[in-house]
């Protein structure tokens, strides 16, 4: 695209041109320009309050400041040196250079193309004209199937098993209907290839063949001003989030809307139900049809498939009165169902964007007549809080058709410029100055005091309207603030790490004795109800936690199986590591039962009981991952996990009694009430795991695994052997990982151990802090772009 550019320099009204400034550079290089910069700053001044709109630009405010302050410093040096001109030359460069460009966007205008004289298109005898629509009297059809073949099948009668022609008719053909008698169609060709009489099918096993051809007809254009400015007298709405629990037991459920007060269709066999009635009086509420008009016919209400964010519909209705300015087709955005693959992305715009339909909503409702550019008409638009269902109804845009005296453009796929019917400059010129256009109105506006275009509202009342502005309580947002737990537990464990490094309780070696007091004397001479009162906390941690569905499918077709294995194996790492210096340091297994449980029965009457208290609190960890109805698929898809947390926060009140015991000169032997906590962050950690849908997963013990990946490897050799196709080995590499990861854990205890002892137990925890957290880089499964 060209552009006619300025035909002359733009002059102020105080008689400065814009390209006159260039002028004053020249000027400063001269030692005997001492006065200039001082006429400059009144002239630059004088410029700015004579054309408001450069206020607009925030950069030429910036660089007006940077002139500003460096012209003002050389009037009042004494002797003005090169540096200090210098300044003023590069703060008035970029003012000039802003001043132009800002001036081009504003006042830059395409090229006026040659006017081009069209003959009137002539209308040929079949009822074609020039242009290549097809008019008729008669209903018309277009032939939709067939593409693969070239064409559909046509015979020489109405039924099936009539003598078929030896020509098919082609695909894209425009027929005029003679005859139809339930599924077949007796034509005559007007636009196309192939017979010029016959009959066809217009469906087959469900599938069309040929459609009701539609000639789109233009929509006068409408005064939306008054709908949109008594929508801007109502109070902004208000947003409570919504919680997984809620979404789960609220979504199928009808309830009023926030902007209107009235129940909504949110679903296709909704809006069906509800039908014209509810048209009528959702459009008379809105103020976007006449009250003495409304919806006589709903019909060809079918899903739209498009986009990634939501659903979609488009339907067609009739009004009881004709009325050249309302649309006949429209099209609804609706949300995603609670279900099969679009369950994670409704999750995701209820729960973790919640709210964010309101910005859509808003910018519809409210701006629709005062924007700078053609938005689709408004008809009705409601969400509701309670269900976070939603709905917003606009008119379809004839994509590809003629829209009265011109074309509207296909719908064109996302990253395919190459793919535009113009130049890339034209369609990016215009975004780009659309989107200047709308920011410099709502800057000038609050510049200048006045009512540009949002009637004495900015932008910002208008973002009030949306979610986030109208919730000052509202933390921040779930993912942020995880992380900000994650790091924060993350950095206290390490300085805690840190801390305790050569003190005494990180070693085996014998402490002396002292006479310790303040509050770790009071821990240690009370330590199995600090174990008891810790155990407690951790559990409150958890049940803070949010239930959500678990995803479908087995593990070794999860569409994240990487990060799935990825995840397993950094907790069975860390599980590893608290375990195995357990062992070394008390001389007891914290993460798995099965000895203990033989011990409890073998020393049953001789001291059996501090196997069974381990026992117990490992069942207590897994009592609260199934109390709390733990979330088992956070940790795997990067969201918060109160209950990994809480079992990180144990293993660090473990190391805490420890230590105090340890202080205090109390031995931490097979009986510390260190394990009763190690064991219990056992019990909540392989607690959530083995809830896992796609698998039970373990993470703290392995003899289960240890038989899987043997019958799984058995399993696969027996169908080599048989040249049979063999099963897949991704579950196998699942279960070997996992027991390679639980012995490396064991050497990194054995490695630390030596000089931290068992306040080495803080770095797992780190670990399953931060996998906690969501620190942990996942693959997402199910995500799709807007």
């Amino acid at each position: 695209m060209t552009f006619a550019l300025l035909p002359r320099p733009v002059t102020i009204s105080t008689g400065l041109e814009v390209d006159s400034l260039t002028g004053y550079l020249e000027q400063l290089a001269e030692e005997s320009a001492d006065c200039l910069a001082a006429e400059l700053s009144i002239r630059i001044c004088d410029m700015m309050e004579q054309f408001h709109v450069l206020m607009a630009c925030p950069l030429i405010v910036a660089y007006l400041d940077d002139l500003s302050e460096a012209c003002k410093t050389y009037i009042l040096t004494d002797t003005p040196s090169v540096d200090h001109r210098e300044v003023i030359t590069e703060a008035l460069s970029g003012f000039v250079k802003r001043i132009k460009l800002r001036i081009w966007f504003l006042y830059a205008k395409p090229a006026e193309p040659e006017p081009k004289v069209e003959p009137k298109a002539a209308e040929s005898s079949n009822g074609v004209n020039g242009n290549g629509e097809v008019h008729s009297k008669l209903p018309m059809w277009e032939v939709v199937g067939g593409a693969d073949k070239g064409g559909i099948l046509v015979r020489d009668g109405e039924s099936t098993s009539s003598t078929q022609l030896p020509d098919r008719l082609s695909t894209g053909a425009i027929v005029e209907q003679l005859a139809l008698k339930g599924q077949r169609l007796q034509y005559e060709l007007k636009k196309g290839t192939g017979p010029q009489q016959g009959w066809i099918s217009i469906s087959l096993s469900g599938k069309d063949l040929a459609v009701p051809y539609v000639v789109h007809v233009a929509v006068l254009p409408r005064d939306t001003e008054p709908r949109c400015a008594h929508e801007l007298t109502k109070a902004p709405v208000s947003w409570t989030p919504v919680s997984h629990g809620q979404l789960q037991e609220k979504h199928q459920q009808i309830a009023p809307g926030l902007m209107y007060n009235m129940e909504f269709p949110f679903t296709a066999e909704l809006l069906q139900k509800m039908g014209p009635a509810w048209l009528t009086k959702a459009f008379h509420t809105a103020r976007s049809i006449p009250e003495d008009n409304k919806v006589k016919v709903l019909k060809n209400v079918k899903e739209y498939i498009g986009g990634g964010n939501c659903a979609k519909l488009i339907f067609d209705v009739e009004y009881e009165k004709d009325a050249p300015d309302l649309h006949t087709k429209l099209f609804a955005k609706i949300p995603f169902p609670l279900a099969g693959n679009t369950l994670s992305d409704r999750m995701a715009s209820s729960v973790m964007q919640s709210g964010a339909e309101i910005g859509e909503i808003n910018a519809q409702r409210l701006l629709e007549s005062r924007l700078p550019f053609q938005i689709p008409r408004y008809y009705f638009a409601d969400v509701s809080n309670e269900t976070s269902n939603w709905i917003l109804i606009t008119e379809r845009i004839p994509f590809g058709l003629k829209d009265g005296d011109r074309k509207v453009d296909p719908a064109y796929e996302k990253m395919m410029d190459w793919e535009l019917k113009g130049t890339m400059e034209e369609y990016y010129f215009l975004l780009v100055k659309k989107g200047a256009q709308m920011a410099g109105m709502d800057k000038l506006r609050r510049g200048t005091g006045g009512s540009i275009w949002l009637t004495g509202r900015s932008l910002a009342a208008l973002q009030r309207q949306t979610t986030r502005a109208a919730m000052p309580s509202l933390p921040m947002s779930r993912a942020r603030s995880s992380r900000v737990r994650g790091f924060a537990l993350l950095g206290l464990g390490f300085l805690a790490l840190w801390g305790f490094q050569g003190q005494s309780a990180f070693s085996k070696a014998p402490v002396e004795e002292t006479e310790a007091s303040g509050m770790t004397k009071v821990i240690a001479d009370h330590a199995l109800l600090m174990s008891i009162v810790s155990m407690i906390i951790c559990g409150a941690l958890a049940y803070t936690e949010q239930p959500q569905p678990a995803a479908a499918g087995p593990a070794e077709k999860r569409p994240d199986y990487s990060t799935f294995v990825m995840i397993s194996n950094i907790l069975c790492f860390a599980s590893g590591f608290v375990n195995a210096l357990a062992i070394i340091d008390m001389g007891m297994t914290v993460s798995h039962q099965t000895g203990n449980t033989s011990h409890t029965g073998r020393l049953i009457m001789n001291g059996g009981i501090k196997f069974f208290h381990l026992m117990l609190s490992f069942a207590c960890g897994s009592f609260v991952s199934g109390f709390t109805k733990c979330d088992q698929e956070a940790i795997y898809q990067g969201r918060y996990s109160p209950n990994l947390l809480a079992s990180a926060f144990a293993v660090v009140l473990g190391c805490f009694v420890h230590y105090c015991k340890s202080e205090n000169g109390i031995a931490n032997d097979d009986a510390s009430e260190c394990l009763f906590l190690w064991a219990f962050s056992q019990g909540i950690q392989n607690g959530i795991t083995r809830r896992c849908s796609s698998l039970p997963v373990c993470t703290t013990h392995f003899t289960g695994y240890l038989t899987d990946f043997g019958v799984g490897l058995g399993l696969w050799a027996r169908a080599q052997a048989d040249g049979a196709e063999p099963p897949t080995l991704l579950k196998v590499f699942l279960f070997g990982s996992g027991i390679f990861f639980f012995g490396l854990g064991g050497v990194a205890a054995m490695e630390t151990h030596p000089a931290w002892g068992a306040q080495a137990a803080l770095i797992p925890a780190a670990i399953m802090a931060a996998v906690a957290g969501g620190l942990i880089p996942v693959i997402k499964p199910g995500a799709k772009s807007a």
